[in-house]
């Protein structure tokens, strides 16, 4: 989704944006707002945040945890 390292919001920093697609998704909902996805939206997932700022997806945290 990123053009570059870490820019995963449209220039306005109002929605989540897909570069490579042209899409803008509702960073509330996951609704795509502008785009080929219309009618579609982003699947949400379980984040967890270490002491250091580290983000890992939970799912991925439970899996290693087995």
């Amino acid at each position: 989704m990123a053009w570059k390292t870490d820019a995963y919001l449209n220039g306005e920093k109002t929605h989540l944006a897909c570069h490579s697609h042209g899409a803008l998704f509702d960073m509330e909902t996951g609704d795509c707002v502008l785009g080929p996805c219309l009618g579609q939206r982003l699947t949400r997932v379980d984040i967890a945040v270490s002491e250091e700022g580290d983000v890992f997806v939970a799912a991925a945290a439970q899996e290693e945890k087995q």
